[in-house]
């Protein structure tokens, strides 16, 4: 046993994941990676493969895998299996569970986008979605599992602040994995004592992504084109966003900025969203 590697990142899956999760995930990769059927190098297939079974061979088995999990503590963990330098490793061509799947998706068109979600994470962790499901076959709850599997990986990776979880699931969604990174390092280093809008501001600041809040506030549901007219409700939920995105320490001025560059009129109150007006909506949010 290697307590400085990530069994459950090497076979993707979490650290909550069930055994029947693991032994679906472990034979759709052991046959992906098999030297007679991998379309790569025999020596990198021959490399995965040791891994693949070392990790099966201790999360396998109850008694090896309760000391691994002590060994690794109850804290937010390392992210460098999927964040670190090594972490870009593509699949190989094989798929032995594509068949199956095309099948599925045919009936249940939303798993892609289920999948590939996940897989923006790492595409084991879609894999290990994907396998799951073709094992138990319970389709009608894979919206349930796959938010479950999002959700456990960021508060395992970047602990339970509400905050921080949004601004991580932001990072992922938009490619920034070295500041995914580095907010992960932040959250496993520095604990709960630290306030999370020192975290996200320095995040910001070091990978220069400012204008990712831009380019984020554009792709959300709420707001599809300019000079559309918005409700109050839409425009208090966008603030909301806008405030996790940032972090609670967002000024108005910000927030308005972003409005104003992309014409968000007020339509109840019959005027352009103004820094006196968000500010409200900022004291209520903050104060709950």
């Amino acid at each position: 046993m290697d307590t400085s590697k990530d069994y459950y990142a090497i076979l993707g899956v979490l650290p909550t994941a069930e055994d029947i999760v693991i032994r679906a995930a472990y034979k759709a990769l052991a046959q992906r990676y098999h030297p007679d059927r991998c379309d790569g190098s025999e020596v990198n297939a021959h490399r995965r493969m040791a891994e693949i079974n070392e990790a099966y061979e201790v999360l396998s088995n109850v008694a090896s895998r309760k000391e691994y999990d002590k060994s690794r503590g109850p804290n937010a963990q390392s992210g460098d299996s999927y964040f670190g330098e090594n972490a870009g490793d593509t699949p190989p061509t094989f798929d032995p569970l594509e068949r199956d799947w095309g099948v599925v998706v045919k009936y249940y068109p939303d798993l892609a986008e289920l999948e590939k979600k996940l897989s923006k994470i790492s595409w084991r962790l879609g894999y290990s979605f994907r396998a799951y499901l073709l094992e138990v076959k319970t389709f009608d709850r894979r919206t349930q599992v796959a938010e479950a599997m999002e959700q456990k990986f960021l508060e395992t990776y970047f602990g339970t602040d509400r905050d921080i979880l949004q601004f991580a699931r932001t990072l992922i969604d938009q490619g920034h994995k070295t500041a995914a990174k580095a907010l992960n390092e932040a959250v496993r280093v520095l604990g709960s004592g630290v306030k999370t809008e020192r975290i996200i501001h320095q995040i910001r600041s070091e990978f220069e992504i400012d204008t990712a809040t831009d380019s984020w506030f554009i792709s959300a549901e709420t707001i599809p084109c300019t000079n559309k007219y918005v409700t109050d409700e839409v425009a208090n939920k966008q603030i909301h966003q806008m405030l996790y995105m940032f972090g609670r320490g967002a000024s108005a001025k910000e927030i308005a900025g972003v409005f104003a560059k992309k014409g968000v009129p007020c339509l109840k109150r019959g005027c352009f969203w103004t820094e006196a007006l968000i500010t409200e909506i900022i004291t209520q949010f903050t104060s709950r």
